[in-house]
């Protein structure tokens, strides 16, 4: 219990350390990034949007059904520490030639009936009862273990999902106003083109150009569709005017790595549901060791019959006897047992292991990736910055006639392109200290909804 509490602080206090309200950039970016319409529509949180998934998923239901399944099974053993109470009790004619007590010349039928009360209590076994009772146990913790693991994973996809709905939402934003740039400087080469201020080829660069980027807006328009199909499998129907909003920053690094590595072998769900598992397997392995034992049993019996084999009355028995059974010799069954079980031991620690590895590379990828995000971001800024100078300065020398249509638009392009490339890192960097948290069981449920 203690050690249950002392890992629950630890997990409370690391989450405390990361969790950090979403900030903007800095004040300087803020004064050179051009403001993005916002898109009027219904906002749902992050937060709001695990516990739709998790409210009746079929999936965790399905898990929780066999935790239901193997906690009775417990049950079900454990009625074997109890004796074995049984009441046969028969009745009718019977016909018997030549019948015991009966007259020469009688007939052989005649009532007869019996009551019979019989208790069979196991007093040893090897102690196989009881390592199978500690086997169904591990099992049932090991299918606790695989809940939690699935609710990971509907988090963790569900976290995703979300954030390429952002992610995409902001793109489209972003590319519906190069649409508004292009369109207006084609207007304005149209223009020119009919006063013979412009060539046929400035026109048709800035045509191909609002060509592209319409094509670029319905590219994300299908990638936004399919991020929110795949939300709507996991919580059901959105409304149409869906609107994603930027969760909490997260800062994983706060923390050092080895910390993660650590947390991996200690917390992770999948790693314990694998070492109960293997916890589970080694009573298997003693349980059958087990029957090298003899089997002692106490039986008890009251039997009372009526003219059962002929008319002679009635008849009592009553007896209290300890019965041992013990096998000599079976071929080598048992011995072969013992040691396939102990090969599935083996075959459970080596899998266990893997887990553990594919585990702490895919925690070293996203602890670096989340870092190298944040680099990216930074220099990302500055670059927004840049272009968003460059873009004004180019409006004003396309006015002056200083410089041609293309290097306006191209201008234009890298902004958008400067954008999108933030919108992409601030996907990868919160994907990954989403990821991050929740496979080392830092993050869990109760983060969207204290009272889940």
């Amino acid at each position: 219990m203690m050690s249950t509490f002392n890992q629950h602080i630890k997990r409370t206090i690391a989450l405390a350390c990361i969790v950090a309200v979403f900030t903007v950039a800095s004040q300087q970016s803020l004064a050179q990034e051009v403001q993005q319409p916002t898109s009027e529509g219904f906002p749902i949180s992050l937060n709001s949007m695990v516990l739709f998934a998790l409210y009746e998923n079929p999936d965790i239901n399905l898990l929780k059904a066999r935790e239901e399944q193997t906690y009775y099974s417990i049950k079900e053993k454990e009625a074997s520490y109890y004796p074995e109470v049984v009441l046969d009790v028969d009745g009718g004619r019977e016909f018997n030639d030549p019948a015991t007590g009966g007259t020469p010349g009688s007939s052989g039928t005649n009532n007869t009936g019996g009551i019979k009360l019989s208790l069979s209590q196991l007093v040893f076994n090897g102690f196989k009862t009881s390592h199978e009772i500690r086997n169904r146990e591990n099992l049932n913790k090991a299918s606790q273990f695989r809940t939690q693991a699935t609710i990971e994973e509907v988090i963790n996809e569900t976290v995703e999902n979300y954030l390429k709905a952002l992610r995409f939402q902001k793109d489209i934003t972003v590319i519906e106003q190069l649409l508004i740039d292009v369109n207006r400087h084609v207007s304005t080469i149209e223009e020119m083109f009919e006063a013979g201020a412009a060539g046929k080829v400035m026109l048709e660069y800035a045509t191909s150009r609002q060509a592209f980027a319409t094509t670029e807006l319905n590219r994300a328009h299908s990638s936004l569709n399919d991020a929110i199909s795949n939300l709507e499998f996991l919580v059901g129907k959105l409304p149409p005017d869906f609107l994603a909003i930027s969760p909490e920053e997260l800062r994983p690094s706060k923390l050092d790595m080895q910390y993660y590595l650590k947390a991996i072998e200690e917390n992770n769900n999948q790693v314990l549901a694998g070492l109960t598992e293997i916890a589970a397997m080694k009573e298997t392995l003693k349980a059958e060791k087990g029957k090298y034992m003899p089997e002692v049993r106490f039986n008890l019996l009251a039997d009372q019959s009526h003219n059962d084999g002929g008319r002679i009355g009635r008849q009592t028995e009553l007896s209290a006897k300890f019965r041992l059974n013990y096998k000599l010799f079976d071929g080598g069954k048992r011995d072969a047992a013992v040691k396939r079980i102990r090969g599935q031991v083996s075959e459970l620690n080596y899998k266990k292991e893997q887990i553990v590895k594919e585990l702490k590379k895919e925690v070293k990828l996203a602890y670096n990736q989340v870092d190298a995000n944040k680099t990216a971001l930074a220099l990302t800024d500055i670059e927004i910055s840049s272009n968003i100078g460059q873009t004004r300065l180019n409006e004003e020398n396309f006015k002056l006639g200083n410089i041609n249509v293309i290097e306006l638009i191209e201008s234009n392009e890298r902004l958008k392109d400067a954008y999108l490339k933030k919108n992409k890192l601030n996907y990868e960097m919160h994907l990954n200290a989403y990821s991050l948290l929740v496979l080392t069981n830092i993050l869990q449920k109760e983060y969207f909804c204290e009272t889940c």
